[in-house]
């Protein structure tokens, strides 16, 4: 079985807007903690990618050295990926190009096991990595997150030095 991985930007003028409920501010703050909680306790392993872009340029993890990285590792035949993909988008709408970078590795005629061999802990689709301005894997999210949790891993790592 061939495996090849589609790099694809997640950069779109689609006009989603953020989420305006501001009764969810106990339940913001709750998220935030936990998730400095989950970063904490993250081991950082080895990972890094070098690979076509949508438009031909090979780009790798090194391209965002300084900036926070979101990595989604997705495929096209995930449904909980693609109702992912407008979170990215609202991310990008949001906190811009200069300091946050969204990379979606698309991985097709892959299963799990295979998948697995490449990253590693691989438990499923979609994969999330949030990788601080340093390099470093600070977290994993593992299946459709909603958007006030992706929002708040990227918020902690904006927020650092």
């Amino acid at each position: 079985m061939t495996r090849f991985w589609t790099l694809i930007f997640l950069v779109s003028a689609l006009g989603c807007q953020p989420d305006a409920d501001p009764s969810a501010t106990g339940k913001s703050d709750r998220i935030y903690r936990d998730l400095q909680a989950e970063m904490a306790r993250h081991k950082s392993f080895p990972f890094d990618f070098r690979l076509p872009s949508i438009d031909g340029d090979i780009i790798s993890k090194a391209d965002f050295q300084g900036q926070v990285l979101i990595v989604d590792i997705w495929g096209t035949w995930c449904p909980p990926c693609r109702k992912e993909i407008p979170h990215f988008i609202q991310l990008r709408n949001t906190y811009g190009q200069e300091e946050l970078a969204i990379v979606g590795l698309n991985y097709e005629r892959v299963n799990e096991a295979q998948a697995a061999k490449q990253i590693p802990n691989f438990q499923g689709f979609p994969t999330t990595f949030f990788i601080d301005k340093q390099g470093e894997i600070r977290l994993t999210l593992v299946g459709l997150q909603p958007y006030k949790r992706l929002e708040a891993a990227a918020q902690i790592l904006l927020q650092e030095p």
